[in-house]
C-alpha cells in the first residue's frame, strides 16, 4: 500500500466532468443491473438515514446493489452481502458513492487513464461506529489482488472499468473484504467462534443449511432489529410474564450481537458437528409465521463435513468457542456410519440369473429383465398369473440378492440379547422429560415390587439410588432425580443402554449403563449385519385400511401398534437420507404383498399409491411422546412419514373366486407382468437363455428410478418410430375414450430408455421392450363386454401385428392360431411386432367371443 507521501501516480486522473461522471455512473448501474435480478423494494438503513429503493442481488458474487433515487450531491451506489430475499429492510455494507461535483468529498471518484479508460475508484472509507473500523485499517488488510493508487493526493483502490464486465466482480469481493474487515478480523481481533444448535436434536438443520442461515426459536419475542439493551430487555420481560418458561435472555441478545465475519458451528448435541459457516450479514428477522426460527443470521456453510467431537458443556442452544477449542475441532475426524453399506460382490444381471438357477428357480431372461426394469420405471409391479409359477419366489429372490452386507439401518428399538439384558435406544423424550419409559419385558418382571419399593438402581460405575417411578398410566416410567439424572445427561439421541434385573435378597436391582457389545458379539465375516432390507408380507382378507401396513396409535394404551412394513419403512428412509448427506446411493429397500387381492387393494393401499405419485407424506398419529419414543413400546414412530425413492413395491396375484379384481386406478399406477407361460420342457435346462432383454448394463435399482423427463430420449430411439407408435396406440384407444394419460405415457418412455441404457439400442430390443411396456402398462385396464370391446381388440391385434396398419384395420382371432403362448404366422407369414401383446389379445379376443366378457387378469 503506498503512504500519504507517495507520489500520485501519472497514470490515472481524477474525472471532474459533471456530464462525463453522470455518464460513468450510467454505465456503472448498467453493468450491475446485467449481473442482477431485481427482487423488489427494500428499506436500506445505515448511520445517514434510512431509504426505501429497488434492490437487485447478484446470485453468482453473494451481494446485492441499490442506487437509491434520492436528492443527494453524490451519485450512491450501496452494497451488502445479506440475501435481500428473505428480509424486508436492509443494513447497507458500503456506499460506494461518487460527487457529482466535486470528487473530492464523496466515498468514491471515477479516474481516467491515459488511454481515456474510465475506471471506479474508492477512497476505502468506511465508517462502523466502531473503534479500528477505519481507511487506513481497512486498506492495510487488502490482499495483493486490488489495485491502490494515489491520485491527485487521493489514496484510492482501484475496482475495475465501468466498460468491463470484470467491474462487478471486482466490486463484489470489495464489498466482501469490507464485511469481513468489518467484523473486527483486520483491526487486528480474533475472529470469533459460536456453536449454535439448529433445533432439540438438529431436526432444523436441513432448513438453516439449505436456507443458508443459522437460527434460533423464541420468535414470539418478535422483530429485534436495530434495539438497544434496553429495547432488548423490556421485550424480554414482557415475554417472560406472558410465557412462564420463557428463558431466552442471555443467549438471544448473544445471537444478536453476533458480528459479521464470526464463525458459527452447527452441532448436535455434544458429539456431533454438523457443519462450518462465516456469518455474512446482520440479523433478520424472517416474516414467515410457519417457520420454527425466524431470527437468523445469513451463514455461508463452506464445511459440511460431519465430525465427531465431545465437548460436554454444549448443551446450551448458544455458546462461545474458544480458539483453541475450535482448532480442535477442525481437527476432528469425520463421523463414519456403524457399517457403511456394502453392496454384495455379485449384483450384475447375469449374476442375479446364477443365483435363481442356484435355487433351482426357473425364469426366462426375459421376465426377471422385465421385472428389473419395471421396478426402476415405477417401484410398483404386480405379478399376476396362474398359483405355482413362481411369482413370490421372483420377488424374494431379487430383494435378497440386493440384501447390502454391513448396512446401517437401526435396529428395534429395544431387544433382548439374552435372558437377562435389554438394549434400548436413548429416545428424545428422555433428554426432554428426564424420564424413561420402562419396555413391557421388563416391567413385568418389576411390577410387583413397585408398590414396596423394593427397586434400586444402579448406574455407570458404582452409582446407586432408590428413583421414584411412575405407573399412573399404562406404561412404567422411571423418573430421573439427583445423581442419576445428572449421569444421564451424557447421552445423546441414538446412544445404546444395556438395562439388566438382578434379584438380591433385600430387592430388585435395575441395573443400567452404556451398552458394551461382548467380544464375540460380531457377526462373523461375510455374513449380513443390521436389519433386512425385505419384508414379504401375507395380505389378510380382513383388511380395510392400511393399519395392516403401517399399524395404529392405540388411545386407550396411548402406545402405537408398529408392524414388520412400518420399521422397514422407517429403516429405508434413514438410508436415504444417510446416503443424501454421503452422496451415496442409497441401498434398495423391498416390500411384498403376497396375494395381494385377498383383501380389496384400494382399501388398505390407496394412501401408498397417492404418496408415490404426490410425493406426500403419510399420516401416522399426532401424539408428541409416540414420536420421542415415550410410549409403553418404547418405539420412537415418527407423526408423518414420506415412501422414500429407495423402497419398491411387488404384489403378487392369483386370480379366483376367494379374491377381488383390481380398479383402473390401481392397474394405471403399476407395471403388471403376467405369469401365465409353463414351459415344462425347459425346467432344468439352459434351453431359452438367449433373450432380446439381457441386461448386461445393469447397474443396481438405486438411482435409476427417478427420470424428470425421459420422453425427450424417447422421441430419439429408432428415429421416433417408438414415439409414433405410441401416438397411433392412443389414437386407436381414444375412439372408444379408453386412451391414456401422460403419466403412462411417461412410465412407457422411461421403460424403454432404461432398456436401451441396460440392455441394448438396437432396433430390435426397443421394438421388445416396448411391446412388453405396452402390455404391462396399456392392456391391464381393457375390459368389458364383447358389445363394448369386440372391435377395440380386433383393432388392437392389427396394432400389434403391424403398428402402421391403417387405423379401421381390424385383425379377428379366427385369422390366426396360437400355440405355446406365440401367435402362429398366417398364409403371409408376417411375423407381429409386438408378438407378446398380439398374443395377448388373441387370447382375449378368444375370451370374449366365448364368453361373452373379458379382462385382462386371467
Amino acid at each position: 500500500m503506498t503512504d500519504d507521501s507517495s507520489p500520485a501516480s501519472p497514470n490515472f486522473a481524477i474525472v471532474t466532468d459533471p456530464e462525463q461522471i453522470a455518464e460513468s455512473q450510467r454505465r456503472v448501474q448498467a453493468q450491475f443491473r446485467a449481473a442482477s435480478t431485481w427482487v423488489g423494494v427494500r428499506k436500506l438503513g445505515s448511520r445517514g438515514g434510512s431509504y426505501e429503493t429497488d434492490v437487485s442481488w447478484c446470485e453468482a458474487q453473494k451481494i446485492w446493489y441499490a442506487s437509491p433515487e434520492v436528492e443527494f450531491d453524490r451519485w450512491p451506489n450501496g452494497f451488502g452481502v445479506v440475501d435481500p430475499r428473505p428480509p424486508s429492510s436492509l443494513d447497507i455494507m458500503i456506499w460506494i458513492n461518487v460527487a457529482k461535483t466535486d470528487q473530492g468529498r464523496g466515498e468514491a471518484c471515477f479516474v481516467r487513464d491515459a488511454a481515456g479508460k474510465v475506471y471506479l475508484a474508492h477512497s476505502g472509507k468506511l465508517g462502523g461506529g466502531k473503534p479500528g473500523v477505519g481507511k487506513r485499517g481497512f486498506l492495510g488488510s487488502l490482499d495483493g489482488d486490488f489495485q491502490q493508487e494515489v491520485v491527485e493526493g487521493q489514496e484510492v483502490v482501484i475496482l475495475g472499468s465501468v466498460d468491463s464486465e470484470e467491474l462487478v466482480s471486482n466490486v463484489a469481493r470489495y464489498v466482501h473484504a469490507a464485511a469481513t474487515f468489518k467484523a473486527g478480523i483486520g483491526a487486528g481481533e480474533t475472529s470469533t467462534v459460536w456453536k449454535i444448535s439448529p433445533g432439540g436434536q438438529a431436526d432444523q438443520w436441513p432448513q438453516c443449511r439449505d436456507g443458508g442461515y443459522i437460527g434460533i426459536g423464541w420468535a414470539a419475542i418478535g422483530d429485534l432489529t436495530g434495539v438497544s439493551r434496553a429495547q432488548f430487555d423490556e421485550k424480554n420481560a414482557a415475554a417472560a410474564a406472558r410465557y412462564p418458561d420463557w428463558h431466552s435472555g442471555q443467549q438471544l441478545w448473544e445471537f444478536l450481537n453476533i458480528p459479521v465475519g464470526a464463525k458459527i458451528i452447527a452441532n448436535q448435541g455434544m458429539r456431533k458437528v454438523l457443519g462450518i459457516g462465516t456469518v455474512t450479514g446482520p440479523y433478520y428477522y424472517s416474516s414467515d409465521e410457519t417457520q420454527v426460527f425466524r431470527h437468523r443470521l445469513p451463514v455461508d456453510w463452506d464445511d459440511l463435513q460431519e465430525r465427531v467431537v465431545n465437548q460436554p458443556g454444549w448443551r446450551p442452544t448458544i455458546r462461545k468457542v474458544s480458539p483453541a477449542a475450535f482448532e480442535h475441532i477442525l481437527s476432528a475426524g469425520p463421523t463414519a456410519p456403524p457399517n457403511p453399506p456394502k453392496l454384495p460382490k455379485k449384483s450384475t444381471f447375469e449374476d442375479l440369473l446364477g443365483r435363481m438357477a442356484s435355487e433351482r428357480l426357473h425364469f426366462s431372461p426375459d421376465l426377471v429383465a422385465s421385472y428389473l426394469l419395471a421396478l426402476q420405471a415405477k417401484r410398483f409391479v404386480i405379478l399376476s398369473g396362474i398359483s405355482g409359477t413362481g411369482k413370490t419366489q421372483l420377488a424374494l429372490t431379487t430383494a435378497k440378492a440386493f440384501q447390502p452386507i454391513g448396512i446401517s439401518a437401526p435396529r428395534e428399538t429395544a431387544r433382548l440379547d439374552s435372558s437377562e439384558g435389554l438394549r434400548l435406544r436413548v429416545q428424545p423424550y428422555m433428554l426432554k422429560y428426564h424420564r424413561l419409559v420402562v419396555p413391557s419385558v421388563l416391567a413385568e418382571r418389576i411390577a410387583a415390587d413397585l408398590d414396596s419399593g423394593r427397586i434400586r438402581v444402579c448406574f455407570g460405575e458404582g452409582g446407586s439410588e432408590s428413583l421414584r417411578w411412575s405407573s399412573q398410566s399404562t406404561a412404567t416410567q422411571l423418573l430421573f432425580k439427583g445423581t442419576f439424572r445428572t449421569w444421564f445427561a451424557q447421552f445423546e439421541v441414538g446412544d445404546e443402554l444395556e438395562l439388566r434385573i438382578e434379584d438380591e435378597a433385600d430387592a430388585t436391582v435395575l441395573h443400567i449403563d452404556r451398552f458394551k457389545p461382548s467380544g464375540n458379539s460380531a457377526p462373523a465375516s461375510g455374513e449380513p449385519t443390521g436389519e433386512p432390507t425385505y419384508e414379504l408380507i401375507a395380505v389378510r382378507p380382513d383388511w380395510t385400511d392400511n393399519r395392516g401396513l403401517l399399524g395404529y396409535f392405540n388411545p386407550i394404551t396411548r402406545d402405537y401398534q408398529g408392524t414388520a412394513f412400518l420399521r422397514l419403512l422407517m429403516r429405508a428412509v434413514v438410508d436415504f437420507e444417510a446416503a443424501e448427506r454421503g452422496k451415496r446411493s442409497p441401498a434398495p429397500y423391498f416390500v411384498i404383498l403376497d396375494e395381494m387381492n385377498l383383501a380389496r387393494v384400494e382399501h388398505y393401499f390407496s394412501d401408498f399409491l397417492s404418496a408415490l405419485e404426490s410425493g406426500e407424506q403419510l399420516e401416522l398419529h399426532d401424539n408428541e411422546l409416540v414420536e420421542q419414543g415415550g410410549s409403553g413400546s418404547g418405539e420412537a414412530v415418527p407423526r408423518r412419514l414420506a415412501i422414500p425413492a429407495n423402497l419398491y413395491f411387488t404384489g403378487t396375484v392369483n386370480v379366483d373366486e376367494t379374491t377381488y379384481m383390481f380398479s383402473p386406478k390401481v392397474l394405471d399406477r403399476a407395471f403388471v407382468l403376467e405369469f401365465n407361460e409353463v414351459d415344462l420342457d425347459g425346467v432344468g435346462s439352459e434351453r431359452g437363455r438367449d433373450a432380446a432383454l439381457s441386461l448386461d448394463e445393469f447397474a443396481g435399482l438405486a438411482g435409476l428410478a427417478d427420470r424428470d423427463n425421459p420422453r425427450m430420449a424417447f422421441r430419439e430411439l429408432l428415429a421416433g418410430a417408438l414415439q409414433r407408435a405410441m401416438v397411433t396406440l392412443n389414437d386407436r384407444l381414444e375412439l372408444d375414450h379408453r386412451h391414456f394419460g401422460y403419466r403412462v405415457a411417461k412410465e412407457i418412455a422411461c421403460f424403454v430408455v432404461l432398456a436401451s441404457e441396460q440392455a441394448n439400442d438396437d432396433s430390435t430390443t426397443l421394438w421388445h421392450a416396448f411391446d412388453i411396456a405396452v402390455l404391462s402398462k396399456v392392456l391391464p385396464k381393457l375390459h368389458g363386454t364383447q358389445q363394448e370391446i369386440g372391435g377395440l381388440l380386433e383393432r388392437l391385434l392389427a396394432f400389434a401385428i403391424n403398428p402402421d396398419s391403417p387405423a379401421d384395420a381390424h385383425c379377428k382371432e379366427s385369422e390366426r392360431t396360437y400355440e405355446k403362448g406365440r401367435l402362429v404366422l398366417d398364409a403371409k407369414g408376417a411375423p407381429p411386432r409386438l408378438p407378446r401383446s398380439a398374443a395377448k389379445l388373441w387370447r382375449m379376443l378368444r375370451r370374449v367371443r366365448l364368453h361373452g366378457y373379458v379382462s385382462f387378469i386371467e
